[in-house]
């Protein structure tokens, strides 16, 4: 069975719920990432070739790993700020800009299948890929935090 990204979207909104203090202890982040990682393993993921990383998707990816290593902050504590760029990725939440795609390639026809991809909903095998290295640098960064035996971290002001 495919993965509809709405399962995880709906996991994440009921984890939230369940979850008011996270940034203050940012390892109850730990739960929501193991329920994500369940939701994953328990569907099939074949390729897609709609499915691009222009545009917004390797903003988020870049973004993500700047919050996660502190480089930047919006005041609301890097794992939050990490996860929210997680969030979007696994929600859909893109475009792709003219200056994102090489000048060779047809802007409209990506754009175009990118909608398509969006679209349908379903999670191919070069996206779930992505996520879970997101997930995996997510938890590194919580274990690091295990190491220096520090349970509360919270964002800059």
């Amino acid at each position: 069975m495919k993965l509809n990204r709405q399962k995880l979207i709906d996991f994440e909104k009921e984890w939230l719920s369940e979850h008011p203090n996270k940034n203050e202890n940012p390892q109850e982040y730990e739960s929501l990432l193991n329920g994500l990682v369940d939701i994953i393993s328990k569907h099939e993921y074949e390729e897609d070739n709609r499915f691009v990383t222009y545009g917004r998707r390797d903003f988020l990816r870049e973004e993500f790993t700047k919050y996660l290593n502190e480089e930047t902050f919006s005041g609301r504590g890097k794992f939050n700020d990490a996860f929210v760029d997680l969030a979007d990725y696994y929600s859909g939440d893109t475009w792709i800009s003219s200056t994102s795609v090489p000048k060779e390639l047809d802007l409209d026809k990506i754009r175009k299948e990118d909608s398509e991809y969006r679209e349908e909903g379903i999670i191919c095998k070069q996206e779930i890929e992505i996520i879970l290295e997101m997930i995996e640098e997510y938890r590194a960064k919580l274990n690091s935090l295990k190491d220096d035996n520090s349970t509360s971290i919270k964002g800059r002001r």
